[in-house]
């Protein structure tokens, strides 16, 4: 068994903590830009949901419009058909 490290070995461990903790540092403050540039790009899942909650209850209400529209056209196709029939 050896006594632990040499003063030399001491050293460069030392110094590959130093340069591994500089990477690690350099790629977090990448990965936060990144992150920074993406909310540019993209919407917040909160603002996506409200949106497309907004355009679902448009998109019914104007189901419903059509809805009573050919309701309305096919009451009146029964009318005319009833008085051809006379």
């Amino acid at each position: 068994m050896t006594d632990g490290l040499t003063g030399t070995q001491t050293k460069i461990l030392t110094w590959v903590i130093y340069a591994l903790m500089t990477i690690l540092s350099i790629a977090t403050a990448y990965l936060i830009v990144e992150q920074a540039k993406m909310s540019e790009k993209y919407v917040r899942l909160e603002r996506y949901q409200a949106d497309t909650k907004r355009i679902e209850d448009s998109a019914c209400r104007l189901e419903e419009k059509l809805e009573n529209f050919a309701n309305r056209v096919d009451d009146k196709l029964d009318v005319l058909i009833l008085r051809a029939k006379e």
